[in-house]
């Protein structure tokens, strides 16, 4: 079964490891108007995961920020 999730709007701070994390082929976290701070890693993809963002996020200030595996364009 396949994982599809739409994060908008969402704060994730202080988190040890990930913030948001995407695992496995089948799963895809799409992210729009976020801020994702203070965590271990900002995001990350494993095992295929897919992190897609609408390129209106917050990303900084983690020990590694990350980097989406791909981009939404906003409509």
């Amino acid at each position: 079964k396949s994982v599809q999730v739409f994060l908008d709007r969402v704060t994730v701070n202080r988190n040890v490891s990930a913030g948001i994390r995407s695992h496995g082929n089948l799963a895809a976290v799409r992210i729009s108007n976020s801020s994702i701070t203070d965590n271990g890693t900002g995001i990350r993809a494993t095992q295929g995961g897919k992190l897609l963002s609408f390129g209106n996020n917050a990303i900084h200030g983690n020990g590694t920020n990350g980097a989406p595996t791909g981009t939404v364009a906003l409509r």
